[in-house]
């Protein structure tokens, strides 16, 4: 490590150099123990001054080393150690803590840090080799490699699976709902349902809450009376004088910001005086928690000199010099750590469900209220302390170490990721008392194995939608597995606890990763520095160096180290690509970055680290790997009631005897399931034109009557009428690569017929019906080699040609997204041409592609008819000879909209996200247009919900050739969580009545009779993400199959009590199971209603079950109410959009200011980016419209009428 100029040597005096070094360096190596006599007291050295520069020193002289014509002794070594450190120079026992490598490439090391989300409990499921024999200090000891992950994990653990279909032997806590509201429907049949909740009987009364504050370093002075804290004693000795009321310093404090650091410092406090029983530490508390942000305590923490008085919000109680282990085992200080004491939660037996519906937000608790999160950290810290061989993932969810399942590999190999199984946790307000909602789930962990294993497995082409392999490894813990030299008594990097690492980046492959040796006093490649200088063989040059120091700070670094080219991260032409470089100029770029990261990058050969077990991998999953975690999450409802009752219990703690610890944290909760009431609404009927009817069987219908003859679709065109023709049929457009699907018309014929079946008008003369783009296009590569432009170009021209057929049945060679998004940008945007995607394998009916399957082409039917604006079925009310549509009563004056917004991934930093709205036109509720905009990353609050609203209910007016303006709207937003209904409530429906306003307004304007009603406005929020499951109590509430019942409750239930929310301001919100699941555990949507308007909770709940029955391209109910799915398919198809733009770039154009830099400034740049990407001809290559007004929407002006994206 070279010295520190800015510091004065303790010896001489002098600027410059430090002690060992300098005017001093002659003597102190003549003598080697007199150097540290004259330091002041006594001392060896200063402890902020010269203690790493002396080590450092030290450590980079080894025995056999010369000095000034004299060799440097192993005896004198250690005479200078023993005088040095106080310490002889021998091994001594490692300090308490978990520690983490030395690395190879340097002389000196830097702190490492494991994962921020695994918790300390978890229980590895690899044993460590055995320890290594420990040699003298300085001695290279032999090449040796020891891996932990050539045995892959254990398989899964047994547990108690059930057989049944329906568990009708459940233990159950039955539960009535004893509070009656008019905020609940009555409609339906009751019936008895089991839920995954259990009863929380009991909650603490009072809950204090602490903010903790980790200051590395202070610009004031420190408090007079402070002692050192020391992490191996109580703070009974070492507290400061007394609690102050401060506002943290001067704002310049350096804080702690890693999660798994702060766990670190905390780990030190534990036997410290706020969290023992007593002054002296006979025992450590048990009621309090924390997840080292927050601290919850049933009792106010109690510092030294402080008062017994309660403590004051606001009131700063810092502890100073508090010393710890980092995750390298070395001993760290920070200045002092500050609890702030923020407020008193409390909880009586009357209002304590109402205590958790508080607006107050929980920093970094996923939006939970402060006293859901309180409550939640205390389950939480009684599940971590009671059971071991679990690892804790964010604040409630808990995976089993061993409870996995392997994904499969294209070629049979260690897959990159396995499917660990787990169990979620939350407390819940329900509408009579507190509950606690406990849920099966499965996780995403990365397989441990060689880093160089898991890019070469991971390389495979299934993997692609990966992008950047290496970047996904960033911030991972890894093992290094070859035996270091011993160059500190205090510290052995041998010892398995110190070999752990996190990974800052990659370089380039070990031949070309070049450093500065500093023993050598030249640089050397990686492959050099292992080969020659430790012995071992020669590494694996396919693969990039994995940096496990600190990220580089320069630019050039940066690109080296992050792996960001694609090419030379991935490692296979790294090698090629990094020795065509002029070795001069790189020779000065490495030296540039040098100067600056010397001792901080720290170089090895991926395969010589292997990555740690227990690492969750949250990235979005790849189409192979997401099918894989599908079926390893998929379970009969009986098997998920069993798996957490007889296993989930029992990792959370409830079970005897960790049970009986709960009382400690004020809480008591009885480990039986609620059975809970519920209701029942019948299915809906389902008709075709002339009021035909077909069976509805567990919410879904056949496309054929009950003498199986093809039903005929309501209506077959915008106009209204069953006569207008498709001129020329259907063509079809292939696109596959691998294989010539057919040269005839047969699938074109096959589609064209299945159209007339269902109704639809068509000549009987067509054209040709097939065209192979390959064919077409000049250059030769695959379809995503080609630009959208260059696919535009070749559909324009040949649409011209075949005298313009309206719908194209476009087949592709698989699922690949990327092929997908190309081909909708092309005909979407460019073209304005109506197609329907599917693959090739689905284009056949059993061996061959000349018989595609009839009930495919009914289902494609379904969605051409969609193109030509027409209406596939309605559902009706009342006997067939005076049947009625099910929405006759509000058809005449409602409009009804769905909104979502889609936070879809992309390589791209700061991707916007993109809004969508839809809105119906129609009396039957069955063609919703929309209208999409791109806002700010991750930004949930619909920034131009004003607009679009206004544009949807204009659409609505001129549909009805402008004679009536709505006079209700029902409003289903997608997508906002429990965190964000202060942000509909305060923001968006204001938006929307402002929108409808706004489009009033405009229609007056242009002289059309329009009401002045204010809107009578029904805004509910739909719910997905959330872990209710509810459970048949008898088979005959489930539907039979062919050989066992479904296990899931039958479509059509209704909840709205215990387990809901208590009616609050008129506000409520119910549970519906309206579909039927096809594989595994059913999973209903939750609606949260917010504004009722003038409907009662009946109606508001039976038209939403009626909503979930007219979704236009389904023969079954869906899983929630169609606008809301509408505008969810329509926000993700914006995500194909923005892909032209967004591929291959790691980052916007757009650089930030230094405001824009700030955590508050980013969303500022952020809406920057999406605003600059909305104007560029890569989102909406039609920016006007054919009256030169200004179009926001990215599709072509042929698609504003129709769900083109369905």
């Amino acid at each position: 490590m070279p010295p520190k100029k800015n510091k004065k040597c303790h010896r001489c005096g002098k600027a410059g150099h430090v002690a060992l070094q300098g005017d001093c360096k002659d003597t102190a190596f003549a003598t080697l123990t007199d150097p540290w006599n004259s330091f002041p007291h006594g001392q060896p050295f200063q402890a902020d001054g010269d203690e790493k520069e002396c080590k450092a020193v030290l450590r980079s002289a080894g025995s056999g080393d010369k000095h000034n014509g004299d060799t440097l002794t192993k005896q004198m070594l250690e005479a200078a150690f023993l005088k040095a450190f106080g310490k002889p120079a021998h091994p001594v026992p490692s300090p308490v803590g978990t520690q983490t490598t030395a690395t190879p490439a340097t002389a000196s090391q830097t702190n490492a840090q494991q994962g921020a989300s695994i918790s300390t409990r978890s229980q590895k499921s690899i044993t460590a080799p055995a320890a290594t024999p420990q040699l003298p200090i300085g001695q290279l000891p032999p090449w040796k490699l020891s891996f932990t992950s050539d045995k892959p994990l254990m398989d899964d653990v047994a547990f108690e699976r059930t057989d049944a279909d329906v568990w009708d032997k459940c233990p159950i806590d039955p539960c009535e709902d004893k509070i009656k509201s008019a905020q609940r429907g009555a409609a339906g049949r009751p019936i008895k349902i089991v839920t995954n909740y259990v009863a929380v009987n009991q909650v603490p009364k009072k809950l204090y809450i602490y903010s903790v504050k980790y200051v590395v370093g202070q610009k004031t002075d420190v408090t007079a009376g402070a002692t050192a804290l020391s992490s191996l004693q109580s703070l009974s000795t070492a507290l400061p004088a007394g609690a102050q009321t401060i506002a943290g310093g001067t704002g310049d404090d350096r804080e702690v910001k890693r999660r798994s650091e702060k766990r670190h410092v905390f780990e030190s406090l534990r036997n410290a005086l706020p969290f023992s029983q007593t002054v002296a530490p006979v025992g450590l508390r048990k009621d309090w928690a924390t997840d080292f942000d927050t601290v919850w305590s049933l009792t106010p923490l109690q510092f030294p000199e402080s008062s017994t008085a309660p403590p004051k919000e606001g009131q700063i109680y810092p502890l100073h010099n508090v010393q710890y282990h980092k995750a390298t085992g070395r001993s760290a200080r920070l200045d002092r750590v500050e609890f702030t004491f923020t407020r008193m939660l409390e909880f009586t037996n009357q209002s304590a469900t109402h205590a958790l519906l508080n607006s107050g937000l929980a920093p970094n608790a996923k939006g939970a209220s402060l006293h859901i999160a309180a409550l939640n950290g205390l389950v939480s810290r009684h599940a971590t302390d009671s059971v071991a061989g679990i690892t804790q993932i964010g604040p409630n969810k808990f995976f089993l170490t061993n409870g996995l399942q392997r994904m499969p590999h294209p070629e049979g190999r260690r897959a990159p990721f396995n499917a660990h199984r787990g169990y979620y946790s939350s407390i819940r307000p329900g509408s009579e008392k507190v509950v606690l909602n406990v849920s099966a789930k499965a996780g995403t962990f990365i397989n441990p194995m060689k880093v160089s294993d898991f890019l070469n497995n991971i390389g495979h082409p299934k993997y692609n939608d990966y992008g950047n392999r290496p970047a996904l490894l960033i911030s991972r813990t890894v093992r290094i597995c070859y035996h270091r030299t011993r160059l500190d008594p205090d510290y052995d990097p041998n010892e398995e606890r110190n070999r752990h690492k996190t990974i800052a980046g990659f370089g380039t492959v070990p031949s070309t990763q070049m450093f500065f040796n500093q023993k050598a006093g030249r640089e050397m490649s990686v492959k050099e520095y292992f080969t020659k200088e430790l012995g071992a063989p020669e590494p694996n040059n396919a693969y990039p160096c994995v940096n496990v120091g600190m990220a580089p700070r320069t630019a050039t670094a940066k690109s080296e180290q992050t792996g960001k080219e694609g090419k030379e991260a991935d490692g296979k032409t790294a090698g090629k690509e990094r020795r065509e470089v002029d070795e001069k100029k790189a020779g000065k770029e490495r030296k540039e970055v040098d100067e600056k990261t010397v001792g901080k990058e720290l170089w090895i050969p991926a395969d010589f680290v292997e990555l740690e077990p227990n690492q969750p991998f949250s990235k979005q999953l790849s189409p192979l790997d997401m099918d894989s975690m599908l079926r390893a999450a998929q379970h009969r409802p009986a098997q998920v009631q069993s798996l957490i009752v007889k296993e989930g219990f029992r990792v959370l703690g409830l079970t005897l005897p960790s049970a009986g610890d709960l009382a400690h944290l004020g809480l008591s909760i009885t480990p039986r399931l609620l059975e809970i009431p519920g209701r029942m609404l019948p299915s809906p009927t389902v008709a075709f034109r002339n009021i035909t009817t077909v069976p509805v069987n567990a919410a879904s219908w056949m496309l054929v009557d009950q003498n199986k003859t093809s039903v005929k679709f309501v209506r077959t065109s915008a106009a209204g009428t069953t006569a207008t023709a498709l001129p020329h049929g259907i063509h079809v457009f292939d696109f596959c690569w691998a294989k010539d699907l057919q040269s005839n018309n047969t699938l074109a014929q096959a589609m064209t017929q299945r159209l007339v079946n269902h109704g639809v008008m068509i000549p009987s003369v067509v054209p040709k019906g097939y065209t192979r783009v390959k064919n077409l296009l000049l250059a030769q590569g695959k379809l995503q080699d080609q630009t959208d432009h260059q696919i535009a170009n070749i559909v324009s021209q040949q649409y011209a040609a075949w005298k313009k057929p309206q719908l194209f049945l476009v087949v592709l060679d698989d699922t690949n997204s990327a092929n997908y998004a190309k081909v909708k940008r092309v005909f979407d945007q460019h073209v304005g041409l109506q197609t329907v995607c599917l693959t090739a394998p689905r284009c056949s009916h059993g061996k061959s592609y000349s018989e595609p399957d009839p009930q495919l082409l009914s289902n494609l039917a379904l969605k051409f008819n969609l193109k030509l604006g027409g209406q596939n079925h309605q559902v009706i009310s009342g006997p067939a000879k005076d049947a009625k549509s099910a929405f006759s009563d509000i058809a005449a004056d409602t409009i009804v909209m769905g909104a979502d917004v889609s936070h879809a991934p992309s390589q791209m930093s700061d991707c916007p996200s993109v809004a969508a709205v839809v809105g119906s036109i129609d009396k039957d509720f069955s063609t919703f247009p929309g209208s999409m905009r791109l806002q700010a990353s991750g930004q949930e609050e619909i920034e131009e919900l004003t607009e679009m609203v206004a544009e949807r209910v204009i659409a609505y007016a001129k549909a009805n050739q402008y004679k009536q303006l709505p006079k209700r709207m029902i409003f289903y937003r997608d997508g906002v969580g429990e965190d964000q209904f202060d942000m509909s409530t305060s923001g968006e429906i204001g938006r929307v009545r402002e929108g409808f306003n706004q489009a009033r307004s405009a229609l007056k304007n242009l002289g059309f009779p329009i009401h002045s009603a204010e809107l009578d406005l029904t805004f509910i929020v739909v719910g997905k993400r959330h872990h209710t499951r509810f459970f048949c109590t008898k088979e005959n509430q489930s539907k039979r199959e062919k050989t066992r019942w479904n296990g899931n409750v039958l479509p059509g239930l209704i909840v709205d009590s215990v387990i809901t929310r208590p009616p609050v301001d008129k506000k409520f919100d119910f549970f519906l199971q309206s579909h039927q699941a096809l594989k595994g555990m059913a999973k209903s949507a939750h609606y949260i209603v917010l504004e009722k308007g003038t409907f009662t909770p009946d109606k508001i709940q039976t038209l939403t079950h009626d909503f979930c029955y007219i979704y236009a391209r389904a023969t079954k109910g869906v899983s929630y109410a169609s606008p809301a799915y509408y505008a969810d398919r329509l926000a993700e198809r914006g995500t194909h959009y923005f892909k032209a733009y967004t591929t291959g770039r790691q980052a916007p154009p757009w650089q930030k200011t230094d405001a824009e830099k700030t955590k508050d400034g980013l969303k500022v740049y952020q809406k920057r980016v999406a605003a600059g990407i909305a104007q560029l001809p890569e989102w909406n290559p039609n920016p006007t419209n054919a009256d030169g007004t200004v179009r926001k929407n990215p599709w072509h002006p042929n698609m504003d009428k129709i769900m083109f994206w369905l």
